[in-house]
């Protein structure tokens, strides 16, 4: 009876190994990483140089040298002009003289304009001749400081329609600071102008469309 009892468990014990076998044991060290191609993983560490330079990963070697924008001599000679517009406005500002005008670029003769009413103060013209080593510096005697300029282009600026019987768009001073620009808002509007806005200072008038721009404006606010 022990005999045919260990000869059942014998076979079961085949019959089971036949189906381990027939069906596969997942190994519980088995992992999903997918097997180097070549069975094995690599272990030789590749070493790691100085990273390229550009000149190394352009492609057909290095690019031709492109111009520098401030090295062209028009951007240098305005630069030049800037700096000397720059400190005098600085100037003016600290110390507040009053009979200062206005600034204007003469670009094409790399020239800066200094418009001022009277003689120039001894600080003022110190830094004139300071700059003149960099760049030409004319000084014009202007009728009119920037603040007598402003303020007649505010009053002429706050004059309305029934005061003079034009629409005005907008007030400025003249390139040169000799007067004031009053534009209207049609070319029949500017005899009327003409008879009915007066000033001590030029008047100088042309048509603008659109709506009033409340401006006050200088030459030298196209330099900012």
């Amino acid at each position: 009876m022990s005999q045919r009892r260990s000869g059942w468990v014998t076979m079961l014990a085949l019959a089971v190994l036949f189906l381990v076998a027939a069906c596969g044991v997942a190994d519980p060290l088995a992992t999903d990483v997918e097997p180097h191609a070549a069975g094995l993983l690599e272990t030789t560490e590749t070493p790691v140089g100085d990273p390229p330079t550009v000149t190394a990963t352009l492609e057909g070697g290095p690019k031709p040298d492109r111009p520098d924008p401030f090295q062209d001599p028009r951007m240098v000679g305005q630069q030049s002009l800037d700096f000397a517009k720059r400190s005098i406005q600085g100037l003016v500002r600290d110390d507040g003289y009053n009979d200062f005008t206005g600034i204007a670029f003469d670009n094409e003769n790399h020239v800066v304009a200094l418009y001022w009413k009277g003689p120039l103060p001894t600080p003022v013209s110190a830094l004139v001749e300071r700059l003149r080593a960099e760049v030409a510096i004319d000084v014009v005697d202007s009728p009119y400081s920037r603040q007598e300029l402003v303020q007649e282009i505010k009053r002429i600026a706050a004059l309305d329609l029934v005061d003079v019987g034009v629409t005005i768009r907008y007030t400025a001073s003249l390139r040169d600071f000799s007067g004031v620009k009053v534009a209207v808002a049609s070319a029949d509007q500017i005899p009327r102008a003409r008879e009915a806005i007066k000033s001590s200072m030029k008047l100088e008038f042309s048509v603008s469309s659109g709506e009033f721009i409340p401006l006050v404006w200088t030459p030298e606010d196209d330099e900012e």
